[in-house]
């Protein structure tokens, strides 16, 4: 999965169609995490796509890695825990799991929000959710339905902290 600075950084990614567009205006910045095919022309590492056409993306709520994707490109990211077990969600807990496997542990803070993303395979107007999370299966379902319609659904992007400071 990477983690996006913004929709365009997105877009020359992973190829956005109608239904991953709607989904990423109506919750990002946020707790969505959309899988989508890989642009042909963007070389990723096979461990990013485990040797498939898709890449997961996700452009987050917390303007820090916002701001760091902005500054080094799309960040390769994993769940912040081992498999099994709760999500870490602030430094000391990566630290004292991880230890001295970590180069580095940048502290912007506790994690908000304490569920994961909701993950979502688009393709066209199809979709399929892989993993229930903040986001419930049915507002998806609304929100992929509206834009059909012709009205798709934006929601404003939540404020961060740190939005000021990242020109976010």
């Amino acid at each position: 999965m990477l983690l996006v600075s913004d929709i365009g950084q997105a877009e020359r990614t992973g190829t956005f169609g109608p239904a991953a567009r709607a989904l990423a205006s109506a919750a990002w910045p946020g707790a969505l995490t959309l899988v989508v095919p890989r642009r042909e022309e963007v070389r990723l590492p096979e461990v990013l796509t485990a040797g498939g056409s898709t890449i997961g993306l996700r452009l987050p709520g917390h303007g820090t890695p916002r701001a760091l994707a902005r500054a080094l490109g799309p960040l390769p990211v994993t769940s912040a825990n081992r498999s099994g077990e709760p999500d870490l969600t602030n430094a000391p807990g990566l630290e004292i799991e991880f230890g001295e496997q970590l180069e580095i542990i940048l502290d912007g803070g506790p994690a908000p929000g304490g569920m994961p993303s909701t993950v979502v395979r688009c393709d066209e107007w199809d979709t399929e959710v892989l993993r229930v999370g903040a986001i419930p299966p049915e507002r998806i379902k609304e929100i992929v339905k509206a834009a059909r319609k012709g009205h798709p659904e934006v929601a404003p992007p939540p404020p961060s902290p740190l939005d000021e400071w990242d020109g976010g």
